[in-house]
């Protein structure tokens, strides 16, 4: 037997041990389930809805409340130019 930092590995399983976790890491898909994701949209629309859409607004468009006091004007997320203008 051989001794790895403080762990008994057998000298024969010894690279299959070390490498397992690593294996897992690579084949497992690292794309969410669908439930994790509905959650993550679900709890981003309301992050947006709470921060961004008084400026921003509603549907993202840059007409929101307060959108009338800012210069710059808030940016129109619709047209999909999020680069400097």
């Amino acid at each position: 037997m051989r001794w790895i930092r403080g762990c008994r590995i057998v000298l024969k399983s010894g690279p299959v041990l070390l490498f397992l976790p690593l294996f897992f890491l690579v084949v497992t898909p690292s794309r969410a389930d669908d439930a994790d994701a509905s959650s993550r949209q679900s709890r981003g629309e309301a992050l947006f809805q709470n921060q961004c859409a008084i400026c921003h607004g509603v549907k993202g468009d840059g007409e929101g409340k307060f959108a009338y006091l800012m210069n710059p004007r808030p940016r129109n997320f619709l047209n999909g130019k999020f680069g400097p203008e």
